[in-house]
């Protein structure tokens, strides 16, 4: 995932000229854990052994090249600066939209915290003005107070080696306190390598992979 900007929505704060000296990469792994018939509505989870974590590559292992035979050893070699483990809240639903693409709308809560923010929980989809309105199972479900939501949508396949599959994009969006009181927006540019295995429930397995964040500030 390569994330372009950081900025306070409300504030309008940019802090992205931090990029020039730091990259934010990740690697995560979740599970799909049930799904519509015809695959237009897909539930994601974070099962046992499946993660979702970010870290800060600075000067040495400021080196993340998604052409590179070792990508996601370079993706993960920095300090650990946030993370999602399973017992955490994590929900996310991707949906054919009507004009056929896919739009992934996710709700989690962070596990572990090493950006020096107190990130705080809320209704950040309501107060950001984005759909919260979303099917899990058989049922529908409105905005949910959590620590961080993040979308994404697929670009198309991958530029990269065989290890990336597609292109996706997105946002991120945290509610950091001490900073400006609003959620800062991270747009993000996304390098997806996907493979799947066959899980318990028919649920697969899905590998992803992050690549380098151009931010900054207060994330």
């Amino acid at each position: 995932m390569n994330i372009t900007r950081i900025h306070g929505v409300a504030s309008g704060a940019d802090f992205s000229s931090q990029l020039a000296d730091n990259e934010l990469t990740g690697r995560f792994q979740f599970s799909i854990i049930d799904q519509s018939s015809d695959f237009g509505h897909l539930e994601f989870g974070l099962l046992p052994g499946d993660f979702f974590n970010f870290y800060v590559g600075q000067g040495s292992t400021k080196n993340f090249d998604p052409s590179s035979s070792n990508a996601y050893d370079r993706a993960s070699d920095g300090q650990f600066w946030l993370g999602l483990q399973p017992g955490g809240v994590f929900e996310s639903v991707n949906d054919r939209q009507p004009n056929g693409s896919t739009l992934n709308r996710a709700w989690a809560d962070i596990t572990a915290n090493n950006t020096g923010y107190f990130l705080r929980s809320d209704l950040l989809r309501t107060i950001l003005g984005k759909d919260a309105q979303h099917r899990v199972g058989n049922q529908f479900h409105g905005d949910h107070s959590t620590q961080a939501i993040f979308d994404n949508q697929v670009a198309g396949p991958s530029s990269f080696p065989s290890q990336f599959t597609f292109n996706i994009f997105g946002e991120f969006d945290v509610f950091a306190v001490p900073e400006p009181p609003t959620p800062l927006l991270i747009l993000l540019g996304m390098t997806i390598g996907l493979s799947f295995r066959r899980c318990r429930n028919m649920s697969r397995r899905l590998q992803d992979r992050i690549t380098p964040l151009n931010a900054a500030g207060s994330s």
